[in-house]
């Protein structure tokens, strides 16, 4: 997955989604099981957390960042006996 970035002004509250596709050139079906996130805060630290719902192959955190700066928003979820983790930036101003 190709590095993100998603823009907040400061007090939002908001869904950000992302939609899961296998890198491989077949078209391989595949569930997601289960799906959580982590928003690190500038200072890196843990300030949210919680769990994703999942539609078919999109995950969408709802998030609501409380200070200013780049954030990372980490997608921790479940592929078969696998773990994927897929990092967003939230850019915070």
């Amino acid at each position: 997955m190709a590095s993100q970035k998603v823009k907040f002004d400061i007090g939002e509250k908001r869904h950000v989604r992302i939609d899961v596709q296998v890198v491989s050139g077949d078209k391989l079906p595949f569930l997601i099981r289960a799906a959580r996130y982590e928003l690190i805060d500038p200072d890196g630290n843990l300030e949210e957390s919680g769990e994703c719902a999942i539609e078919d192959h999109e995950i969408d955190a709802y998030i609501f960042p409380v200070k200013t700066g780049s954030y990372t928003l980490k997608y921790i979820y479940e592929v078969a006996d696998e773990i994927w983790i897929d990092p967003v930036k939230v850019v915070v101003s």
